[in-house]
């Protein structure tokens, strides 16, 4: 038991010592170079937080060992569908959305009905971003906290996952972080029900790249 808690204690103090270590540069580097593009912020987190699982994964059990990404061999055709579902309903959402608001907004309706406007930002990278989110956000921290915490507590372990989730996008408008906790803990419970990231990593690249694409942002 004693071992138990001391590597319970030793994953929580990890991951605690990591967010803080990237909250507490980037704060200072942004001090220093207020002139560094925001999304740079996300890129630092994601290089530190997998630098934070690699250590995890070589000292205690708590990181999945594929990181949720390979799917059980019967839960395939239950990954698939859900991913598709997904993808289509909020496509249809942005589709619908887009059609009500050009009637009332100019802006909107100026904008071609579909670009993937793919040379903004880091957008050319960004699935790839997501995979590394939905892997160290789930794959290490959701799935750690679960193994750590009794099987009836996942709940807890699904909420403080979207609160970190929220906080490493501090550096981000109030609405935004609000929006990155909802979208973690919806993401969550598909992950804790699916068992890997493939519909989570779905719901949040969809749900995040398709508004700029139908001109709503």
């Amino acid at each position: 038991m004693k071992e138990k808690i001391n590597k319970n204690t030793y994953f929580f103090i990890v991951i605690i010592v990591c967010i803080a270590f990237v909250q507490i540069v980037w704060k200072l580097l942004t001090s220093f170079f207020p002139d560094i593009p925001v999304e740079y912020s996300s890129r630092f987190i994601e290089a530190s937080m997998g630098a934070a699982a690699f250590f995890l994964c070589k000292t205690t059990n708590f990181v999945q060992p594929w990181l949720g990404i390979r799917v059980e061999k019967g839960n395939r055709r239950k990954t698939v569908i859900t991913c598709v579902l997904i993808a289509a309903g909020i496509t249809a959402f942005y589709i619908t959305t887009r059609l009500i608001l050009q009637n009332f907004i100019p802006e909107i309706a100026a904008r071609p009905f579909f670009k993937t406007y793919i040379d903004v930002k880091l957008r050319k990278i960004y699935l790839f971003a997501v995979i590394v989110q939905e892997l160290l956000s789930k794959g290490v921290l959701q799935h750690g906290m679960e193994t750590a915490l009794p099987k009836e507590k996942y709940k807890t372990a699904i909420l403080v996952t979207a609160a970190i989730f929220g906080m490493l996008h501090i550096h981000t408008s109030p609405y935004y972080i609000i929006g990155a906790m909802g979208l973690a803990l919806v993401s969550g419970i598909i992950y804790h029900k699916q068992g890997n990231i493939w519909a989570s990593v779905t719901l949040h690249f969809f749900l995040a790249f398709l508004p700029r694409c139908f001109g709503l942002k």
